[in-house]
């Protein structure tokens, strides 16, 4: 994109184009996105961490004071360090009270300027304002992305990504027009997005893998790791807190409770999993159970030879089409601290996890679409689009009361012990004990350790 040491020559073309159709596509974004998540405004508190994070949590007030800022930072809550999220949660308690629908959409608002930030991006690091709407648009209304917005207490998700977004904005801008403080901004940004939520901490990596494409830059690799020194350095703190934070709350499983064998092969057949539901996003669930008896052997080997495989023909294809490399390894790179490697919790997967790396796959999809014929391929793109909406808002339906999520995760999963014990106590909280019990002996059966049910 930019000629040999000059960063600069390959911004020239952010003048072009029509400002006026690029604020027409970015409104019609956020219109569609609004009109899929605008149910959102009824919902009821879920019974699965928004008890934790909001009905019961002490911190919440309706006031928002000097205290609130300090516990934020000092004091971890519910085995997480997130003081941003934790002031976010407490400014929506001070604006509008104890209200499920306000919370819930104030994180469609956010959401909205995640898209919005995402088109923006793509479109001034490409100049290909078409495949970059695209991108965003599916991001929008992608219904794997429900979860991270719908579900209360995922505001850090929704949190996390505009910040990060925000900080790759004004790491281009340092890079057009470079001066100490619009690189200080990103950083700035960057540690904004840690304090949120530490799922960017690979974004170091990503602004590399961007240097490649789209922006083709022609500096040494020496000088492209350094000159992101600061950025690295918060990623590794980012991560040291978040670890010490997950520790001392007891949440991250040891190598006994989840031997490595099983961990690996579970992130193997997760990786693709999601791929799979990004593609035919049926099935969705607030809980997917841990495989305890194991995965078999051909599933783990059918998963690892899908990702060789496409990381083989990425490879092979990279000077053609290096989009598919960046994207592959968006993808692959941005999973990582989630993917069970690393356990925390009892879930196999989560929807949830996807919010930041499916950029990565509809990054691959959207730049690899051939330019003719146009009418039949953005009618295709639009279709996708409509369909991925569709589902999008039958899925954020489910997340309207504990009873319907749970009910639903219930018919779409096998051996869901977490999904009964939770949907039976959301039905004894509604007097129905007879069902209730039902499901409480339901998830001993499944398992027989589980005290709550």
């Amino acid at each position: 994109m930019s000629a040999p040491g000059n960063d600069r020559a390959g911004f020239a073309h952010l003048a072009r184009g029509s400002r006026a159709l690029r604020w027409l596509t970015a409104a019609a974004i956020a219109a569609l996105t609004l009109s899929v998540y605008w149910g959102v405004r009824n919902h009821q508190f879920v019974d699965f961490d928004d008890q934790e994070y909001v009905v019961a949590n002490p911190q919440l007030d309706g006031q928002l004071e000097p205290a609130d800022l300090w516990r934020a930072f000092a004091l971890p809550y519910n085995s997480n360090w997130a003081p941003l999220s934790s002031l976010s949660l407490a400014a929506s308690d001070a604006l509008h009270g104890p209200d499920p629908g306000a919370y819930a959409f104030t994180n469609v608002v956010l959401h909205v300027l995640a898209s919005l930030l995402l088109l923006f991006a793509f479109g001034r690091a490409t100049d290909r304002w078409a495949e970059s709407a695209f991108v965003a648009a599916v991001f929008a209304v992608h219904p794997l992305h429900v979860e991270s917005v719908a579900w209360i207490s995922e505001r850090k998700d929704v949190l996390c990504a505009v910040l990060g977004l925000l900080a790759w904005h004004f790491w281009l801008d340092a890079l057009e027009r470079p001066s100490f403080a619009r690189r200080a901004l990103a950083v700035t940004m960057y540690a904004a997005s840690l304090l949120a939520k530490p799922m960017l901490v690979s974004l170091p990596i990503l602004l590399l893998l961007c240097d490649v494409w789209p922006l083709r830059r022609a500096a040494s690799w020496r000088r492209l790791v350094l000159e992101k020194a600061p950025l690295i350095a918060l990623s590794a703190a980012s991560c040291v807190a978040t670890s010490v934070a997950q520790s001392r709350g007891g949440v991250m499983r040891t190598l006994t409770q989840y031997p490595l064998g099983a961990r690996v092969a579970n992130a193997a057949v997760s990786y693709v999993a999601y791929l799979g539901k990004t593609i035919w996003p049926s099935g969705l669930s607030v809980y997917y159970p841990y495989p305890y008896e194991g995965i078999p052997g051909w599933e783990v080997a059918g998963a690892v030879l899908t990702l060789a495989a496409v990381t083989a023909v990425c490879i092979r294809l990279r000077l053609r089409a290096p989009h598919l490399l960046v994207g592959w390894l968006w993808y692959l790179v941005t999973l990582v601290p989630v993917i069970g490697l690393v356990q925390v919790g009892s879930q196999a997967m989560a929807d949830r996890y996807t919010y930041v790396p499916l950029i990565g796959p509809f990054m691959m999809l959207a730049f690899g679409l051939p330019e003719r014929p146009r009418r039949m391929v953005s009618g295709a793109a639009a279709a996708a689009v409509a369909v991925f909406g569709l589902v999008a808002f039958r899925q954020a339906g489910y997340w309207s009361d504990s009873v319907t999520l749970f009910t639903h995760a219930v018919a779409v999963t096998k051996d869901n012990a977490v999904a009964e014990s939770n949907l039976a106590r959301a039905l004894f909280d509604r007097g129905q004990i007879e069902p209730a019990v039902l499901h409480c002996a339901e998830a001993v059966r499944i398992a027989p350790e589980m005290a709550d049910a």
